[in-house]
């Protein structure tokens, strides 16, 4: 996210990420500026961010996310006799992950 304003003046900004959850306040920040939120279940959210300079002014912009996740169970790998554990014992496991940007 980028702003710009003339004059000296220093920033804060917070982001409703649109969840239900209180706004997130990301203190002290200069243009450009990143945030990363992580949200519980799939839907489409609308995040708002709000900038606040040193002298009460403030400036919002929105943006809408969608969020999809997509859960696939894992099957046997092979002879189903051998891919047996025991309890709390270690599961050696492969996993990719594709398409994290919607």
């Amino acid at each position: 996210m980028s702003f710009a304003e003339l004059g000296p003046d220093s920033f804060t900004a917070s982001v409703d990420w649109g969840d239900g959850s209180a706004p997130e306040s990301l203190g002290s920040v200069s243009s450009p500026f990143s945030a990363t939120p992580t949200y519980a279940t799939a839907a489409t959210y609308q995040a708002t961010v709000t900038v606040t300079d040193d002298e009460g002014g403030t400036g919002s912009a929105d943006a809408s996310a969608r969020v999809n996740y997509v859960v696939t169970v894992l099957g046997p790998l092979g002879d189903r006799a051998k891919d047996v554990f025991k309890s709390s014992s270690t599961i050696p496991v492969k996993s990719s992950i594709a398409d994290c940007d919607g």
